[in-house]
């Protein structure tokens, strides 16, 4: 399938939207491929820090609100930078909120209450 989006059938009058085609293609699939490998969530400077290829997010660890677990494929969320559909729901600010999916949840839920003890945990709904 990749050779056929490299090296199209070039046929007279169809050479150029197969090129354009192939190379929207081609930029889609490094572009998830850069989502799945650089997708990360660290703690640095009493701040959250959230990446996932070229989006980024910055919270201040003081500002988060709650922390609700969640299990599902629809997520009720503004920014969604977890690749998994077990992952937790940070609400922050008044009314921002954004949904990672760290490796160890209790870790990682463990260091943020370190700098914020006053989170809110809520546990998934079954």
């Amino acid at each position: 399938m990749l050779v056929i989006l490299i090296f199209p059938i070039m046929e007279e009058g169809f050479t150029l939207p197969i090129i354009l085609i192939s190379i929207f293609h081609l930029v889609f699939i490094i572009f998830f491929i850069t989502i799945l490998f650089n997708t990360n969530y660290t703690i640095q400077n009493e701040e959250l820090l959230c990446k996932s290829s070229v989006f980024r997010s910055k919270i201040k660890i003081k500002n988060i609100r709650k922390i609700e677990f969640h299990k599902g494929i629809i997520v009720p969320v503004t920014w969604k930078l977890g690749l998994s559909h077990e992952g937790i729901i940070i609400t922050y600010n008044k009314y921002d909120d954004i949904y990672i999916s760290p490796e160890n949840v209790d870790l990682f839920i463990k260091d943020l209450l370190a700098i914020n003890p006053t989170i809110e945990i809520i546990q998934a709904k079954k």
